[in-house]
């Protein structure tokens, strides 16, 4: 297979928070998709290794942000971390990334979003590395007018990991 087929992808970049107890967290995620109209479904897979994936699996609520061309790869750096488990990533005095509340009081980025949803997960598939998720939306709003982030593959990350190899 031309490996570099997949620089040809594109999709956006969505920031998937839940909490469970008193417990929140909050990554980033390329791979969501509508998959059904009535009722909205969507799905999304998280790396089965991130501490969100485990509160997700347990907790069976999330939302959903849509990322917005405001947002900036400083953001990205801030909620791929998945090493620290501690860090709590939604502070009171979070500046950087302002934030609003669900009722179920899960978070959502207010100004790096233009969108946001909030799921029941409904089911759950083990895909290996990742854990796929299939959500039903029960409510959302549009934030902003903006334009949604794109993520597309480069070549040169590809063939940065072909020569990991």
């Amino acid at each position: 297979m031309n490996e570099l087929t997949f620089t040809k992808l594109s999709s956006g970049l969505y920031l998937v928070a839940t909490r469970l107890g008193g417990e929140t967290d909050a990554s980033i995620t390329g791979s969501l998709s509508l998959i059904t109209y009535s009722p909205y479904r969507i799905c999304f897979s998280l790396a089965k290794e991130s501490h969100t994936c485990e509160l997700l699996t347990e907790s069976k609520k999330a939302v959903i942000s849509v990322l917005s061309t405001r947002a900036n790869t400083a953001l990205f750096d801030y909620f791929a971390d998945r090493k620290d488990r501690k860090k709590e990533k939604f502070r009171t005095d979070c500046n950087d990334y302002p934030y609003a509340l669900t009722p179920d009081g899960i978070p959502y980025l207010k100004k790096q979003a233009n969108a946001y949803f909030i799921c029941q997960i409904i089911s759950t598939t083990d895909l290996g590395t990742h854990t796929l998720f299939l959500g039903e939306c029960t409510d959302g709003d549009v934030l902003h007018e903006d334009n949604g982030f794109l993520f597309r593959h480069t070549q040169a990350s590809l063939e940065r990991n072909a020569s990991d190899s």
